[in-house]
């Protein structure tokens, strides 16, 4: 993956900087999981990938959100970098950063 020394240091870069902003973190992390359709998008994409049309699915059951509701809370958790996007077309996932 990369040299195992510059890894570490930016690893403690990531920790030094979260309890910097932990406050601000936590209270992103409460408003972000304060909307249901958000919670159940990050709870869905807490653990690992999960192809988008699952995704998709699981929330609207779990809410009763409509599709495209859905699909903008995606577009809007992905900007705000709370969630993370790979693939392309029919192969898209996510997977939640793991900040809130």
């Amino acid at each position: 993956m990369g040299d195992p020394e510059v890894l570490e240091r930016l690893d403690l870069m990531l920790a030094v900087l979260q309890l910097a902003h932990q406050d601000a973190i936590e209270r992103a992390g409460s408003k972000l999981r304060s909307d249901d359709v958000n919670r159940a998008i990050l709870d869905a994409c807490a653990d690992d990938w999960i192809a988008a049309g699952t995704l998709k699915k699981v929330v609207m059951d779990s809410t009763g959100a409509k599709d495209r509701t859905v699909r903008g809370r995606i577009a809007a958790l992905t900007t705000q970098r709370a969630i993370q996007r790979r693939g392309g077309g029919p192969s898209v996932e996510y997977r939640s950063m793991g900040l809130v």
